[in-house]
């Protein structure tokens, strides 16, 4: 379907109605790139169609898996596979990202947006991060179940809100190790000890920002993929790198193709027999182990960026099993979906 800033740039229109219908009437959302740098809306901003489908389709969790496949593909020193393991549970719906469309601009000298954080919504995503770590292995450090809250409750009594709201819901898990850190310290403890981590909630731009950084710490943002769900619905988002790189061959994100196969099983359990839509093709491909080496770009490695799909049809290899299974892990519950696939306009989701 057509979605994002080039179709805005040529017809003014980034979302057309009859997208919005298709992805409010499926259960799950396959999103492409759909931002150019250069394309802005009227009030500076940029086009964000994963931020119109998470809001208008309850998505209130992002979760954001990160784990090192390979040692060369991290910067840090001595961390060998395995050994940055965590998950990022970041609140979809408030924080500073909820004032998107009711700021205030006043004499373009003074702009405003308002922070909202409620009881009812950081319940909600605690509990989901408590949840998913009582089904986990723990930290890869010590093997602990831990979940860390990440905050600036020194500063805003929104946050000091969502911190508290944390302490409440951790009374009900008491197996599981409760944990709690600044933002700003938090960039310090990623980079110095992922190891010891787990399971991190935090508010929606904190929860923005803390993934990216994590996912340079296992070879790039083409290895950070993202289940954005609600009760009963999942939109599904690879980060898909810099325009910069498109119809180059190095920025071909693993997170892209490791989001279909998903979809492609949740699909097919509640289609019985019925056809999905496109995402569904990729559960006929492979791909080989993960290529040693740096990446290139975001995360890809030198070539077309179709060798994930290349002569190796029925052969899973260790990359993509192991990133299926811990994706899987965080949809219990969501048993069946019917697949929407939004198409790849150029640029970063």
């Amino acid at each position: 379907m057509a979605a994002g800033a080039a179709l805005y740039r040529d017809t003014g229109v980034a979302f057309p109605e009859d997208s919005r219908t298709t992805c409010a009437e499926a259960d799950a959302v396959f999103l492409g790139a759909t931002g150019l740098p250069e394309v802005r809306l009227p009030d500076g901003t940029g086009v964000s169609i994963a931020w119109e489908l998470r809001k208008s389709l309850a998505l209130f969790a992002a979760v954001r898996p990160v784990r090192l496949f390979h040692a060369d593909h991290c910067p840090l020193k001595g961390k060998a596979a395995g050994q940055v393991r965590l998950t990022i549970v970041r609140e979809n719906t408030e924080g500073i990202y909820a004032s998107r469309w009711a700021g205030t601009t006043l004499h373009d000298e003074v702009a405003v947006n308002p922070i909202v954080i409620t009881r009812r919504a950081t319940e909600r995503i605690v509990r989901c991060a408590f949840d998913l770590a009582r089904r986990g292995p723990g930290a890869p450090g010590d093997g602990r179940r831990r979940v860390t809250c990440v905050d600036k409750s020194n500063v805003l009594a929104c946050w000091a809100l969502f911190r508290k709201v944390f302490h409440e819901i951790g009374v009900e898990y008491p197996e599981i190790e409760k944990d709690a850190a600044y933002i700003d310290a938090m960039t310090v403890h990623f980079v110095r000890q992922p190891e010891r981590f787990d399971v991190v909630v935090t508010e929606n731009q904190h929860g923005d920002i803390l993934s990216d950084l994590c996912a340079a710490l296992v070879g790039g943002l083409g290895f950070a993929p993202s289940a954005n769900l609600g009760a009963h619905r999942g939109m599904f988002e690879p980060s898909t790198g810099r325009p910069r790189h498109r119809r180059q061959g190095v920025g071909q994100p693993r997170s892209d193709d490791s989001h279909r196969r998903p979809h492609a099983q949740l699909a097919g359990r509640r289609a019985r027999g019925r056809q999905a839509c496109g995402c569904c093709r990729t559960d006929r491909r492979g791909d080989g182990p993960c290529p040693r080496g740096r990446p290139d770009a975001d995360g890809g490695h030198r070539g077309d960026g179709h060798h994930l799909g290349d002569g190796r049809c029925h052969r899973r290899g260790p990359l993509r099993s192991r990133l299926m299974n811990w994706i899987l892990s965080t949809l219990r519950g969501y048993e069946s979906y019917r697949v929407t696939e939004l198409p790849d306009t150029v640029g970063m989701t």
